[in-house]
């Protein structure tokens, strides 16, 4: 499909308010954008919707979702995504640059979309099938259409932080966590827990310095809101104990078993990982 640019102002924009392009220049792109290889079917079907019409640019240059994604992909730690973004100096020159650098620019229009996919799937497309087999997690995965969201956003730019997104609930769950995690680890983590070998489990009312080990662990958690250092198992850590379980996903009782202490002695960094 070519079109014939007829009709258009100086920076493109047709009477509608869009600006068509050359399709063939997509394959021209991935050609010269190898590293963004992966993406290219999706971009390839993000334009066939559109009708090979610019998305990232409005008349006063990129759009509002252009910005956000630029500030998201900059911030691809907070995701807890470790990676190397492809052409990230081109990107940079474009958002960083001159106001020149801004206008409608087939290389910057099909890097943002190519580059959205790329964020889309590290962040949303989680890890691959070959890497969660081998982890044994076999929960079947929801499949999500990036093209229909990228729609979305374009229309509303505020729903990429909108956390009650349905589909995307627990990532953000897991973000919250990862980023709490984060905070304890820079704080010196949490110590072992040693387990009293007069006890088989604990219960409320034994003694033992078992029980203060537990209370501080807990208190770094947020499980109970401070720290007493009491080594008695009273109603404030019956209580912890019960949020604990809750969040860990164990059966809620205010019995600690030597499991339950070896669950709470995973470290921040396994946590992390």
């Amino acid at each position: 499909m070519v079109y014939e640019l007829t009709g258009v102002d100086k920076n493109g924009f047709d009477a509608t308010g869009e600006i068509p392009f050359d399709s063939t220049l997509v394959k021209t792109f991935f050609a010269e954008h190898p590293k963004l290889k992966k993406q290219q079917p999706e971009v390839e079907k993000l334009y066939r919707k559109h009708q090979y019409h610019y998305v990232w640019f409005d008349r006063d240059g990129i759009n509002e979702f252009g910005n956000i994604l630029y500030n998201k992909i900059n911030n691809l730690g907070e995701e807890g995504i470790k990676t190397i973004i492809p052409y990230k100096n081109k990107l940079d020159d474009v958002y960083e640059g001159s106001d020149d650098d801004q206008k409608p620019n087939i290389d910057t229009e099909l890097l943002s979309s190519a580059l959205y996919f790329f964020y889309a799937d590290k962040v949303y497309g989680g890890l691959s099938a070959k890497k969660t087999t081998k982890i044994e997690w076999y929960l079947p995965r929801e499949k999500h259409s990036f093209v229909n969201y990228l729609d979305s956003l374009l229309i509303d730019p505020s729903l990429i932080n909108e956390k009650e997104k349905v589909e995307f609930s627990q990532y953000y769950l897991l973000k919250d966590v990862l980023k709490k995690f984060r905070q304890i680890e820079k704080k010196g983590g949490w110590k072992t827990i040693n387990i009293d070998p007069a006890f088989k489990s604990f219960k409320p009312g034994d003694r033992s310095n078992t029980i203060a080990q537990i209370r501080q662990r807990l208190s770094i958690t947020g499980a109970i809101s401070s720290d007493s250092k009491s080594d008695l198992y009273d109603d404030k850590l019956a209580a912890g104990i019960l949020k604990y379980k809750k969040e860990n996903g164990i059966l809620p009782n205010t019995i600690i078993l030597p499991e339950h202490i070896d669950e709470m002695n995973v470290t921040i960094a396994q946590r992390i990982r």
